[in-house]
């Protein structure tokens, strides 16, 4: 699972600039002129300190460009120590922007680094403690790695913060379905969606978690509160034939609940 929050995406120029001048060496500029108005000028830019946010672009560009088909495994390192260069940047000039960190902990889930990811999240949650976007963004990457307890109390924050976020609550039902949670998973699951959805997504869990008595249930009870729910009645009768694999339950489903179709 990657853990990335949306960021935003400067525009080319802006990110140009950001690249060659958000690392910890700054902005300095050099000049050969000898004209005084011009080494006044670069004299100035030197001191010009970038903003937070023009060095996380910088970062994303560069961590966008290690993605890159045909980038060696050497220049995916360096691409990515840039990157991360420009985060810590961007954290020194402003310590209390939330994006920065946001960054820096998914760079660090890429690079393998679970626990400095934790780590920075918990640091700018010290300092933006209702800020329901790292709780959830937190939330997610303590799921990734199946520390369900840590993962139900950042994700319950999240909705604390913002208890009218629709992907918030549903990936919390989800959350609760998996681990066993099915009775406030499915009141989570009413709050975004109809009773009949709710109880087929509970039983899509209990399906993916091999429980199929308790899943048919649910898609029986799904199938009575709303018989247009076409993959509810399609899977019950699957199952009540003994011909139903278990449903794989992908991020995409984990995060935003998949499409009901009816």
């Amino acid at each position: 699972m990657d853990c990335r929050a949306p960021l935003f995406v400067a525009l080319l120029g802006i990110v140009g600039a950001a690249a060659a001048g958000c690392t910890p060496q700054g902005m300095g500029l050099t000049s050969s002129s000898s004209r005084s108005d011009t080494s006044a000028a670069v004299s100035s830019e030197a001191k010009r300190i970038p903003k937070a946010a023009t060095c996380v672009a910088a970062g994303n560009f560069h961590e966008q460009q290690a993605e890159g088909p045909e980038v060696a495994p050497a220049d995916q390192m360096q691409l990515r120590e840039t990157a991360r260069k420009a985060y810590q940047q961007a954290i020194s000039i402003d310590p209390d922007y939330a994006p920065a960190y946001q960054a820096l902990a998914h760079l660090y889930e890429v690079l393998g680094d679970h626990q400095h990811a934790l780590a920075t999240f918990q640091k700018i949650l010290q300092k933006r403690p209702k800020e329901g976007a790292l709780w959830y963004d937190l939330g997610m990457c303590q799921s990734q790695h199946k520390e369900w307890d840590a993962a139900l109390e950042s994700l319950r924050k999240a909705v604390e913060c913002d208890p009218e976020n629709r992907p918030y609550i549903n990936t919390l039902a989800y959350a609760l379905a998996r681990t066993g949670h099915f009775d406030e998973s499915l009141e989570y699951f009413k709050r975004v969606g109809s009773a009949g959805a709710a109880h087929y997504n509970v039983a899509r869990m209990q399906h993916h978690l091999k429980q199929d008595d308790l899943c048919q249930r649910n898609l029986a009870m799904a199938v009575q509160l709303d018989p247009q729910l076409n993959d509810a009645r399609q899977l019950l009768v699957r199952l009540q034939s003994g011909d139903a694999a278990a449903e794989p339950v992908t991020r995409a489903s984990f995060e935003v609940g998949g499409d009901v179709k009816r």
